[in-house]
């Protein structure tokens, strides 16, 4: 999973932190990168890109436009850093979100 999370991570598009610059990626593009990792399936592939982006969708990280077009891009710079922090610490064990007493 490590590695699948980190061919992610590296394929996410740059979002400038100032001016309009940045740059969009076909989720097929991802699927494919996906695959090639060791023991990953083409349908795995296409599973962990589907939940990876309704996961950035339901944060509202990326363009809806984009998306319907079947291309990631970031709304923003600050969406960019929120989706890069997600899925690095989803890709680092024993790292959290909250304290472990938080709940």
């Amino acid at each position: 999973m490590k590695a699948l999370l980190e061919i992610a991570l590296q394929s996410l598009p740059l979002h400038a932190e100032e001016g309009t610059q940045r740059e969009s990626m076909l989720e097929a593009d991802l699927v494919t990168s996906l695959a090639t990792v060791e023991g990953s399936t083409p349908e795995t592939a296409a599973m962990l890109a589907a939940l990876l982006s309704r996961i950035l969708q339901a944060l509202a990280l990326l363009d809806p436009v984009e998306l319907s077009a079947g291309r990631w891009a970031f709304v923003s710079f600050p969406a960019s850093l929120l989706g890069r922090s997600l899925l690095e610490t989803l890709k680092t064990p024993g790292q959290s979100f909250f304290p472990a007493d938080y709940w």
